[in-house]
């Protein structure tokens, strides 16, 4: 009677020549058989064989086909990988003779099937694939097609206009990211970096008009490129269209150099860009700006230890329309700040950005168009031991809302915010020192003008929310501070409450509404043609002025009405009240009511009489020269004046 054959081995391997390792081999009867000059059946049932981690098959125990009946029966093969993944297959086998057979010398029973391995490695010709699909090894998302440089990778990698930098020739990634470039199409396109540590001499130039390029790097910033040339690593200089970078890390050189990250801007511009996900590090600057740079847009990014973290120079033509930061870091590194730097005209934006270790600078002539507006901004502690102020405005309109500023350094700066020229506008902005005395919030120097809408008191160390000096101005309105007089040590003048009244008054403070009570104190303003104190509208109140330790109202001389009380109305009820003070001046120096009446008299009109009383009056009766009129319910009363 005929016995079975032991098969083993075969080293079966993958498309890529790896070890089919923990798979299995399944081997299929053709048919139905029985074993030759018996009735034993055997079933065209498959036979699952294990392969070990070298591909090949544990001794199992068939039966030939030369032993089974009818004859020409043969076995179906299929080899798949531990996820059930067919890694070749199927062959048609005809296993004969005596055994053990070595399955990797088995020859297929056809010439339409291959040879042990399914994939020959060395064809004399082409191949098809007839059926199915070429998927990759198990554990592996991609497969590869042979070289990187063959014409159908080169082809499969630039759809839709998007080039891979690694396929291209280059001492480095610079250079192959300039080759991508020059190979794109004139629209421009897409350029996707490797993920990895790159070494990077050459300086990247996107300079051709109207083909814009969005350098993308691997997902979570896995994309580090090392800088080590000279000049801007970036340049994109290469007019409008949807460009820019994402996912990239860029470390410079140093931040004491001349180095720039990235360089927006130039002969063509730069418009329409977005740059995403990006973090700058160690150069000279971080961002800087050339000439026709608007639209742009910087999300998501840490610009971290440069020398200078953001600068917009000076002379820049067509630049700073829509240029906008939002939810990016600018810190600096140990014991350097890396400030933003705004010189040139134009605007920028911040929004949701953090000033960690970072100042703002804003330098330059208003009437150039320079502005800048702060929303939604944290500034946190620019470096220990430095004094100045964490916003510095030379020059620019700057607004700020709802900014935080919080020092937690034992030197604290002398202000956190310092105007000296320009205007400057806060809404809503909050100042806190836990560590260290913050003299005042605010300093308004030079010829500066200062606006707080809806500031919230200073917290902790800090003393004063304003200070200003002689020829700075102070606007605060609709504030919760409670703020007064008292809070601007140095206020000489220029300071307006509720209704601002610069021009030819520039020294008058003007309270419109109604004021149930009012109090000045310590004022010791002088000057003339003008009204030192108007309250004007129906005020029912209280004024007072009262002494302190500077001069009371009172004790300087004006050549106009020192207090004058108006409405639309006839009087004003009230009280008026001077303590401790008696106001002297030329002309009228009080008029309360309706003064219309005073006049000439009569002309001729003699009045005499006997009596003067005990007073110091004229030695003899004098001619009535003027009356004064007064109104007591609608009854009309003269009173004569003599001179």
């Amino acid at each position: 009677m005929p016995s079975k054959i032991s098969i083993s081995g075969g080293q079966f391997q993958d498309a890529a020549g790896n070890p089919v390792a923990s798979g299995h081999l399944v081997l299929t009867l053709s048919q139905n058989a029985n074993v030759s000059g018996t009735a034993q059946v055997v079933r065209a049932n498959p036979i699952t064989i294990d392969l070990d981690s070298s591909g090949n098959a544990a001794s199992t125990a068939i039966w030939g086909n030369d032993n089974l009946t009818p004859s020409g029966t043969t076995y179906n093969a299929l080899v798949f990988d531990v996820g059930g993944g067919i890694v070749y297959g199927p062959e048609t086998w005809s296993l004969t003779g005596a055994g053990p057979i070595d399955l990797s010398t088995v020859t297929p029973a056809t010439s339409s099937v291959s040879y042990s391995g399914a994939v020959v490695l060395a064809p004399t010709g082409n191949q098809s694939v007839t059926v199915g699909d070429i998927l990759p090894a198990s554990g592996n998302s991609t497969q590869a097609l042979g070289s990187t440089a063959a014409p159908w990778n080169i082809q499969a990698r630039s759809l839709n206009t998007v080039l891979f930098a690694e396929n291209f020739s280059g001492a480095d990634i610079g250079a192959k990211i300039n080759a991508a470039y020059t190979a794109l199409p004139s629209t421009g396109g897409k350029i996707v970096l490797p993920a990895g540590s790159q070494s990077m001499s050459t300086a990247v130039n996107f300079a051709t008009a109207s083909k814009p390029v969005l350098v993308a790097g691997s997902v979570a910033g896995s994309t580090v490129l090392n800088y080590s040339g000279t000049g801007a690593a970036f340049t994109f200089n290469c007019d409008q269209g949807a460009g820019g970078m994402q996912n990239l890390s860029i470390v410079g050189p140093g931040s004491g150099g001349s180095t720039t990250g990235i360089l927006v801007g130039g002969t063509n511009g730069a418009a329409h860009h977005v740059f995403d996900g990006l973090r700058i590090e160690s150069f000279g600057t971080g961002v800087s700006f050339g000439n026709s740079a608007y639209v742009l847009m910087f999300r998501d990014c840490r610009i971290y230890g440069n020398g200078t973290a953001v600068n917009f120079p000076s002379g820049l033509t067509n630049s700073g329309e829509n240029i906008t930061f939002l939810h990016c870091v600018f810190s600096g590194n140990g014991g350097t700040s890396s400030d933003v730097t705004l010189v040139g005209p134009g605007g920028l934006t911040f929004e949701a950005c953090s000033f960690d270790q970072s100042h703002l600078v804003l330098s330059n002539n208003l009437g150039s168009g320079c502005w800048c507006q702060l929303v939604n901004c944290h500034h946190e502690n620019p470096q220990a031991a430095q004094t100045a102020a964490w916003v510095q405005n030379n020059g620019y309109y700057f607004v700020e809302m709802n900014g935080v500023y919080i020092n937690d350094f034992t030197t604290a700066p002398t202000n956190f915010i310092a105007a000296t020229a320009g205007d400057t506008v806060t809404i809503g902005n909050v100042y806190q020192s836990s560590s260290g005395t913050v003299a005042a919030a605010v300093a308004v120097g030079g010829n500066g003008r200062f606006t707080a809408f809806g500031t919230r008191q200073g917290f902790g160390g800090v003393t004063a929310q304003y200070s200003k000096s002689s020829g700075a101005r102070i606007n605060v309105r609709d504030t919760y501070t409670g703020f007064d007089l008292e809070d601007i040590a140095t206020a000489t003048h220029d300071v307006a409450f509720g209704v601002d009244t610069q021009g030819s008054n520039p020294n008058r403070v003007r309270i419109g509404g109604a004021m149930p009570n009012l109090n000045f104190y310590a004022w010791t303003g002088s000057g003339a043609n003008m009204t030192p104190f108007q309250i004007a509208g129906n005020n029912s109140g209280q004024l007072n002025f009262l002494t302190g330790s500077n001069a009371a109202v009172g004790s300087e001389t004006y050549s106009t009405t020192m207090l004058q009380l108006t409405s639309s109305g006839a009087t004003i009820p009230g009280t008026l009240t001077v303590q401790s003070a008696t106001p002297t001046g030329s002309g009228s120096s009080l008029g309360i009511g309706n003064t219309t009446g005073f006049g000439n008299g009569t002309s001729g009109t003699a009045v005499t009489t006997s009596l003067k009383g005990t007073g110091s009056g004229p030695a003899t009766p004098q001619t009535v020269v003027k009356y004064l009129e007064i109104d007591l319910a609608g009854t009309k009363y003269w009173i004569p004046l003599v001179q």
